[in-house]
């Protein structure tokens, strides 16, 4: 009966493995940037005893994965994704402020809003919905990568880069960052509406996890 009851355990724990399908989220691949998003939803799921892979995909391919039920959800995105891709949920909590700047070569630009940019030409980051939002009417140039952006800068193809405040202090080359930031927005964390019943959970968690932060921080 003992080896019985020990089989039939072994069995159980053997099945549930087999089903227990990992939560597939999606995040931009140049996502450095958004690693406090990252570190939010990784440990959100642990408490949640939920398995999860996070999968890198250029620009909007892993919004446009989750709007399809390929994968699960975005790790994180500015608001009102939702108009856009129909079938994913925002979660109501920020994970995080994302702030955008101006970043340049050369030290002649003077920009300290968003209208300021108007005469020149500019570069910035493939899928970044930030950029797309708030710069669709300038003359301005997608690449896959902070890099490629910089180095297009380099070689005086555009004369500003609108970039992540975080990307570009890890610039390689000198750059002069134009402050203030000309976007703070907040990013919120989608999943797929079949997940609609795990928003609130995950939101009561994700609340706790950020007081407690706030509470450790000086």
């Amino acid at each position: 009966m003992y080896r019985l009851r020990y089989f039939i355990g072994f069995f159980l724990l053997f099945a549930h493995e087999l089903t227990a399908k990992p939560m597939v989220i999606a995040q931009h691949e140049d996502s450095e940037a958004i690693e406090a998003c990252y570190t939010l939803i990784q440990e959100a799921y642990k408490k949640l005893d939920t398995p999860l892979q996070v999968i890198s995909y250029p620009g909007r391919r892993g919004l446009h994965a989750a709007n399809l039920e390929l994968i699960d959800g975005d790790l994180c995105r500015i608001a009102d994704m939702t108009k856009e891709y129909p079938n994913l949920i925002q979660l109501e909590t920020p994970l995080m402020v994302i702030s955008i700047v101006a970043v340049s070569k050369l030290d002649r630009y003077n920009i300290t809003q968003i209208q300021d940019l108007k005469p020149y030409s500019l570069v910035s980051i493939r899928g970044m919905k930030a950029a797309e939002k708030y710069f669709q009417e300038f003359t301005i140039s997608y690449v896959s990568d902070f890099q490629q952006s910089l180095a297009m800068l380099d070689r005086g193809l555009v004369d500003l880069a609108i970039l992540p405040l975080r990307d570009a202090k890890r610039a390689n080359s000198p750059v002069i960052i134009h402050q203030p930031p000309l976007i703070q927005t907040k990013l919120y964390h989608y999943l797929h509406k079949k997940y609609d019943w795990l928003q609130p959970k995950l939101d009561k968690i994700l609340r706790s996890l950020i007081g407690s932060a706030e509470k450790k921080s000086p």
